[in-house]
């Protein structure tokens, strides 16, 4: 029977959060840096953003398909797949908020004449939040249990929340859509890192990259610094060494 002095916090459950442009998809393709060789890594792609990871290391094997709404059941069923198979030493889905945007898509394909329609177009219903919901549950079910390095990315939307006689509210959510799933996410996940760029007035010192574990979003269980500059390196060597220095390895469940 399982005692919660046996519980240790997994390091290899990560949850990447920035804006476009802040280096996440080249931080977890950097993961390649500390995998035995042979090992394989495969990339559920929504965003369309392996080119730089080809550019910034031509060397690196990733296995990766590209995924939208035409082909969203073929993600379904490769994600389930892996919990009966687990072939891959690091998995990433890169990034949940376009993977939600064609969860729906997806969804509205289905219902096809019989989605609610506006001006001629089809919108979203609860009907769709709801599969939506359940559609994310699964997969990230599988993906919490999965036996290896597993990285999730997403890129904050701007949300505008309208209620009468009030002033309008802004806040940054995960998901475009539902307001189910944006909650649901952080929940799968103990480490979870805020990425940050500082640009530089002179263009020819390039811009700075930061990535935060403590702040409005992010969190770790390892007493990691708070601030993690890893301008010009590669990320998961970095980390790799600070858990180790926490007598913890990234490459060990």
């Amino acid at each position: 029977m399982p005692s919660t002095k046996d519980i240790n916090p997994d390091p290899r459950k990560l949850l990447f959060v920035g804006s476009n442009g802040r280096g996440k998809t080249l931080a977890w393709a950097s993961v390649t840096k500390i995998l035995p060789p042979g090992a394989k890594v495969y990339c559920f792609d929504f965003d369309g953003r392996m080119a730089p990871i080809k550019m910034r290391y031509p060397d690196v094997d990733i296995e990766f398909d590209t995924y939208g709404h035409k082909n969203f059941l073929q993600f379904r069923n490769k994600v389930l797949a892996l919990a009966d198979a687990p072939r891959y030493q690091a998995v990433i889905l890169d990034s949940v908020t376009s993977c939600s945007i064609s969860a729906i898509n997806y969804q509205l394909d289905i219902k096809g004449a019989k989605a609610k329609m506006v001006s001629n177009l089809p919108v979203t219903s609860w009907d769709e939040i709801n599969g939506e919901t359940i559609l994310f549950s699964q997969a990230l079910d599988v993906l919490k249990m999965y036996p290896g390095i597993v990285v999730v990315t997403a890129h904050p939307v701007d949300k505008t929340t309208i209620v009468e006689g009030q002033p309008p509210i802004k806040t940054k959510e995960l998901i475009a859509y539902g307001p189910k799933v944006g909650s649901l996410i952080p929940n799968y996940f103990n480490e979870i890192y805020s990425f940050y760029k500082e640009s530089n007035i002179d263009p020819k010192l390039g811009s700075k990259y930061f990535i935060r574990t403590n702040d409005d979003i992010a969190k770790t269980s390892f007493n990691l610094p708070g601030q993690i500059d890893w301008t010009g390196q590669d990320f998961f060597p970095i980390l790799h060494e600070l858990l180790k220095g926490k007598g913890v390895n990234l490459l060990q469940s």
